[in-house]
């Protein structure tokens, strides 16, 4: 073993002990919430109903009773400025003004029961912010109360006092209800469609305190559920309000939608030169096609020809991100072999696009050759087993699509030549077996 492997691997190991230390102050402070339990002795831990019956207890009392009321409490604010709204019961600057007193009353309550009741202080810290989040929104874009500017700074300052009380709290529940909570409670409330701009604006001011978290913290619920959310927010504005005057503001919002969850996704492995796990490399994944996707409809409007030049220039985006990822991140296979097949993916796609009938099956049979002999030459599992399935799609396209087009001789050279590369292949599988799968076996993969 290496000296930078061993670095890697004590690294590793230091997370991990960090993770379990921040773990053991959880239990503690669920201890010292419940202060019968000091009084009892240790000793060997019987399981019997009524432990189980206790365990269910402790969880309801002490994590989900609070959890929910915080959401139920924040919505009934919400709901409540909503009705004065409908029924014009005060003006606009009476409503705001009793939504932040109401955020600052949870404000006062959780700095006045945090040393004694810490685990619930939070959760009320995390309702307070997740108020005056919405509520300065509101106060700047439904009623023009405040300026741009001031609410701009109102919520830098909402955004890191979040970030640093959630980081002091060791408590994900305080980013997740008050960061992810405070964008959803608009659709939540149901309230009229606010300026896109602003309210995209909104959510990515919010995910760059998550980010900010995600250096220092490795809460992955936090930063999937964020992104999950807002992906859907903005595919959603996409499918049914977007109009050929956004073209713009979508195209900005989504590169820094795709940015943003990107670098919060890489955050904490790449800060400390670790390996990023297969779960986050699914949703890195996740996050380009979300991206894709949003591509697509936004061009599809604008353009007649529309899936070539978007194709192209995420093949051409995602190459460049596994080359830059095998420079800086060379530890994270996992990550860099999910940009090299959804490279590879778009090239496939992108080949349609240049070329058609028995051209498209003879390029996709070059790529597949190239994929297996590339895999086979630097060791890539994941290069060949692609190489497999595309051969795979190339038969069925030739079997379901192009037995009707094609002529005779067509077909009778298509299936010679697909045969007979594959034949070459078992037979090169066959020769290299002992190199291949040996291989395998060292590299775990």
């Amino acid at each position: 073993m290496t000296s930078e492997e061993r670095i890697l691997q004590l690294e590793k190991q230091l997370d991990l002990i960090s993770s379990q230390l921040d773990e053991c102050r959880r239990q503690i402070d669920a201890f010292k919430n419940e202060p019968s339990l000091s009084s009892l002795k240790v000793g060997p831990k019987i399981v019997t109903k009524e432990n189980k019956g206790f365990a269910l207890e402790n969880f309801v009392g002490l994590k989900l009773i609070h959890f929910v009321g915080i959401i139920v409490l924040v919505a009934g604010i919400s709901f409540g400025v909503k009705y004065a709204i409908d029924q014009n019961l005060i003006n606009a600057t009476g409503r705001i003004i009793l939504a932040w007193l109401a955020g600052s009353l949870l404000f006062i309550l959780a700095l006045l029961l945090k040393n004694k009741y810490q685990t619930f202080s939070a959760i009320l810290f995390s309702g307070s912010m997740a108020s005056l989040y919405f509520t300065s929104f509101g106060a700047c874009v439904y009623y023009a109360i405040i300026a741009r500017w001031v609410a701009f700074i109102l919520m830098i300052g909402f955004t890191l006092c979040t970030v640093t009380v959630a980081l002091f709290y060791r408590r994900q529940e305080i980013a997740l209800l008050g960061m992810v909570g405070a964008y959803g409670i608009p659709f939540l409330i149901g309230s009229n469609t606010p300026d896109m701009l602003s309210f995209f604006g909104y959510i990515l001011l919010i995910n760059g305190g998550i980010l900010l978290i995600q250096f220092l913290k490795n809460w992955r619920l936090l930063k999937r559920l964020s992104m999950v959310i807002a992906w859907i927010i903005f595919l959603s504005w996409c499918i049914s309000d977007y109009t050929l005057a956004s073209y713009y503001l979508a195209f900005g919002i989504g590169i820094a939608f795709f940015s943003i969850f990107l670098i919060s996704l890489l955050a904490y492995a790449a800060f400390r030169r670790l390996p990023v796990g297969l779960a986050d490399t699914v949703f890195i994944c996740l996050n380009s096609l979300a991206f894709y996707m949003a591509a697509l409809i936004v061009y599809s409007i604008n353009f007649v020809d529309y899936l070539g030049p978007v194709t192209l220039v995420f093949l051409m985006l995602h190459a460049g991100l596994t080359f830059t990822l095998k420079l800086i991140l060379p530890q994270s296979k996992n990550l860099i072999r999910g940009f090299l097949i959804m490279t590879m993916i778009w090239t496939v796609m992108y080949v349609p696009v240049l070329w058609s009938g028995l051209e498209i099956t003879l390029v996709w049979v070059v790529l597949a050759i190239s994929s297996f002999l590339l895999g086979l030459w630097q060791k890539v599992r994941v290069l060949r087993i692609f190489s497999i399935f595309l051969f795979t799609l190339t038969l069925l396209k030739l079997i379901l699509l192009d037995g009707s087009q094609f002529s005779t001789a067509s077909k009778m050279f298509s299936y010679l030549l697909i045969g007979a590369v594959l034949l070459i292949i078992s037979f090169l599988y066959q020769h290299y077996r002992h190199i291949i799968f040996g291989d395998e076996k060292k590299e775990g993969s």
